[in-house]
């Protein structure tokens, strides 16, 4: 089954990456935020393969749409929740961060000021005082101690934003270096 609850992404690439969902962005215009302006777009080809393995020292991105979002996603190299807040001068984003040390981090902005950057597991972390539905379902979930997994189900369920498998094997956009 091809799930559209992006949290797939945490199990199938453990070792580290990052996605950044965002509306009122083309997902040329994040991936370039996200990699950097000198990065060569293009489409991805049937040789590409989301394996780091493949690409020692480098990093993987991909970028597209999923959902009615547009997404970048990056494996190994770049942190893609750096550019959230940028990334929702057009209305929202959000991002979602680990790594191989076990460091997971979420983080939502709405108009280009982030609402939420937590992570999960970890006492504190922000949530502006905007009464939005999103921030006080992220609140009383972060105060439970939800896992990962469990927060970015729930983010993405809330948001209505879904990526399947094929939707990033089948990204608009691809890059590696």
């Amino acid at each position: 089954m091809d799930s559209a609850d992006p949290a797939w992404l945490r199990t199938e690439y453990r070792e580290e990456g990052s996605i950044v969902f965002a509306s009122g962005v083309d997902p040329a215009e994040l991936l370039r935020a996200v990699g950097g302006l000198d990065i060569e777009l293009r489409p991805p080809s049937p040789d590409d393969v989301l394996d780091p393995r493949c690409y020692p020292g480098g990093m993987i991105l991909r970028a597209g749409r999923g959902g009615g979002w547009s997404y970048c996603f990056h494996m190994l190299g770049i942190d893609a929740a750096s550019v959230t807040s940028w990334a929702s001068r057009n209305g929202e984003a959000v991002s979602f961060m680990w790594n191989v040390n076990a460091l997971t981090w979420i983080k939502y902005a709405r108009a280009g000021s982030v609402e939420v950057s937590f992570e999960p597991g970890v006492p504190g972390g922000l949530f502006a005082d905007t009464g939005t539905p999103l921030v006080e379902l992220l609140r009383a979930h972060h105060d439970r101690d939800e896992s990962f997994a469990e927060l970015v189900s729930l983010t993405c369920r809330e948001l209505h934003i879904g990526l399947t498998r094929s939707d990033l094997r089948e990204s608009e956009f691809a890059a590696h270096t």
